[in-house]
Parts: structure tokens; sequence; C-alpha cells
């Protein structure tokens, strides 16, 4: 799986922000755990395909433990296992669609994680990667895999319209006899029935397309006074994004909450309830800010991450601090977790459609007769920062690395104080 980035790849911001290109070069482009998750499953997805196995029986990176990348992100061999089944979810997807033309008595050709460049804007540095491309007798599909489960993605984005003129370029792929043009987006994760969603569109259409946008659009980011447009989707992944990098966001933001251009950081709760109050009888101006929610929502989450790392730097913060949460513990292998219980005296309670939670489970059984058989079986759940009001000022709050366990007898001792417990180790929870 090629990994490198064109600068104005297929699915970067160029294509909403001209200024992009040249702004992020200033800053490192980091890779979140969420982007590798999406990596590592396309990995699995085009190995699938080359071998012709569903994703499903690979063995996963970790051999059925954790696996941390070089990157630092550590992925539970539970995370793996759902890895396997969105990438087989897609891969289903595609044997379908070749099945479907087979029966009809085509020859489908099938191209997985295929790098592709439209140079035919005389430019070497637009291109980028298409997770699948279907070409039969008569149509192209260009299938894109999205792995996130909180954004709806539509198949009319850029990036599919880019890969099918990749697709269309390259000489290795006969597309001659083509002019049906299908753009898919799987998302298996999604929560909907709506997995595989599609657009119609032509050869001729993608080729105007190309002239009328493409073209003039890549060519305005070689301008060095082009302005940067923020817009929810080409901030979202842009390594400007960050607080105080991107004077523009800023801008834009302020706007969206107050009406006007407001330096963001001397914006109060009057300018927001003032504006409000104008929205609420105006459709037009409501459904502007109603686009900008994400651009918002994006910039705030960014803006709580960097006062996390500020303060876990050492640093303070007037009024907040950081403590750490975990997640919910799962299971391993659920199948396994009901083999171990069945027959035991918990096993009529610890059901639900499935296998209750572990804590719930364990809470069945006080005499923890089953505890040593189950332990193994647990996965941990996630540990995570976060920022909160500050109800005891002036008191110093450790790296979240320096957290020490708490004994019982220092418990009690606090409880008599009536203070409440942030953290308590596992054996309480």
């Amino acid at each position: 799986m090629d990994n490198t980035h064109e600068r104005l790849g297929f699915s970067g911001a160029w294509v909403y922000c001209p200024a992009q290109p040249e702004i992020a070069k200033q800053y490192p482009d980091e890779v979140s755990w969420y982007a590798e998750w999406g990596t590592l499953a396309h990995s699995m997805l085009e190995t699938g395909l080359k071998r012709g196995v569903r994703p499903s029986s690979l063995i996963p990176p970790g051999e059925g433990k954790e696996y941390t990348t070089e990157h630092g992100h550590t992925f539970s061999y539970e995370d793996q296992l759902e890895m396997k089944e969105c990438a087989s979810e897609t891969y289903d997807y595609v044997q379908e669609r070749l099945q479907e033309l087979i029966d009809k008595g085509d020859s489908p050709k099938l191209y997985s994680e295929r790098k592709l460049f439209i140079r035919s804007t005389g430019r070497d540095d637009l291109g980028g990667t298409a997770d699948v491309i279907i070409i039969s007798s008569t149509s192209m599909e260009v299938i894109d895999l999205k792995t996130g489960k909180g954004t709806y993605v539509l198949p009319s984005i850029p990036q599919l319209k880019l890969c099918a003129l990749g697709a269309i370029e390259d000489p290795d792929i006969d597309t001659d006899n083509v002019e049906q043009v299908i753009l898919t987006i799987s998302q298996p994760r999604y929560f909907s029935s709506d997995k595989h969603r599609h657009i119609l569109t032509t050869k001729s259409e993608l080729s105007e397309y190309l002239v009328s946008f493409v073209s003039p659009q890549a060519d305005w980011t070689d301008d060095g006074n082009a302005p940067a447009i923020p817009t929810p989707e080409g901030c979202k992944y842009c390594p400007a994004r960050k607080p105080g990098r991107c004077k523009a966001l800023e801008q834009e933001v302020s706007r969206t909450i107050t009406g006007k251009a407001v330096p963001i950081y001397d914006v109060t709760p009057d300018d927001i309830n003032k504006f409000k109050e104008v929205v609420l009888y105006d459709n037009n101006k409501l459904s502007a800010v109603l686009d900008m929610i994400p651009l918002v929502t994006n910039f705030c989450k960014d803006l709580e991450e960097h006062a996390i790392d500020i303060i876990l730097h050492g640093e303070r913060i007037d009024g907040y601090k950081v403590i750490e949460t975990k997640g919910r513990q799962s299971w391993k292998d659920s199948e396994e977790v009901a083999q171990l219980l069945h027959g035991t005296k918990i096993a009529k309670n610890a059901f639900k459609k499935t296998v209750k939670t572990p804590k719930q489970v364990m809470s069945l059984d006080p005499s923890k007769q089953l505890a040593e058989k189950l332990k193994p079986l647990i996965v941990p759940g996630k540990t995570s920062k976060k920022l909160v009001l500050d109800t005891m000022p002036g008191k110093s709050v450790a790296p979240i690395d320096q957290f020490k366990p708490v004994t019982q007898s220092e418990i009690d001792a606090v409880t008599k104080q009536e203070s409440a417990v942030e953290e308590l180790p596992d054996f309480l929870l």
C-alpha cells in the first residue's frame, strides 16, 4: 500500500482552499489514531482483494495481541477484528458487483490501491490512490472505502471524481469504450442501512469538470496570494486548523457565531446572544450558520486538545484541569466467554442479546470463582484525557502518566473528608 501523498492529492483540501498546500507545508502532518485505523483497514481490503480471500480470514497485524504502529498508536485485538470486518463488508460489495457483471456475460477487470495521476493538466503533482476500480465493457465503477462512523460521506465528493479522471488517463486501464461512470462510497461502520451509495456520471461530464474546475483550481494553488477559504470539508484534516495557525479559520468561526469578523479570542457571550436573536428570525442566515456548524465544532475540539496539551506540559489554565478517564471494558471473544459461562450459576443473568459487559458479568460473581478464567478475555477500556472545570483551584494537577494507584486506606481517608475520588483502580470499578 502506497502511503505517499502528492502536493495536490485527490483527497486534499486544495479543492476547497487554494492556499492550503502552501499553508500546510509550515506544519507537520500529524497522523491521528483514527486515520491510522483507516489505513490498516484499507491495507486489509487491498490484501484481501489481491489474494482473493475475505479480509476476515486474514491474520491481523497484532497476531492476536495489541499492535502498536510506528506512529505510536496502539490498537487492541478487538480493534483489529473490527478493521477486518469493516474491510470484509467492502470486499463483499466488490465481489457482488463483479459477479453481477459476470452474470451479464461481461469480463470485468479489477484494480486495487491504484496510484493515479491527472497529467493532462500539465502537472506532475496532481495525483492520488483509488481504493477499487472495476472496469466493464461499457462502464467504470470507482469505489472508495470510508471507515468513519460519525460523518455520512456523499459519493459526490471531489475525491471520487478525481480518481475517475485519473483512471481515465491511466494508460494501462482501458476505458476507451466506457461512457457511464459509477462513483461509490462504501462506509460499513456508518449507523445506517445505506452503507454503499452511488451517483452516476459520464466521461463527458467528468471531462467538463476537469476543464471548468480541476485545472483552474490546481493552477490557483500556485498563486502566492491565493486566499485561505475555510470550509468544514477543507479544514477538517488540514494541519493548519490547530489554534493560532490560520487567521482565516479563526475569522470564519467568529463570523459564524457573531455575524461579524470580531477577533475570535475577543468574542463575548453577549456577541453570540445578539447574533442568535437575529438568526432565529432569518431562515437564510440560519441555513448559512447550520452549514458552518461542523467548522465551529471542530475548531472548539482542537482548542480543547490544545488546552489539554498545555496543562499536561506543566502549565496552568485558570479554572481548568485535566483528568484521566477509562472507557468501557469489552470482551476479546464473546463466543468464548459464552462457552465459559455455559452451565455456571450466573449464566442466566449474564446475557442480554449477547454477553453483558465484563463489569456487569463480574458483579454477578461475588465469589470471584470465574474471575481468573475471565480476566484473560477482557479488553481494557481505552484511556483518554478530559478537560474539566477545576472546582478546587490552586491544587496542582500531575500529568496523567504520573498518577499512582490509590490504596484503600487513602480512599477511606478522602471519603471522610467528603472529597470525590476522580479515578479508582480497576479492582474498585
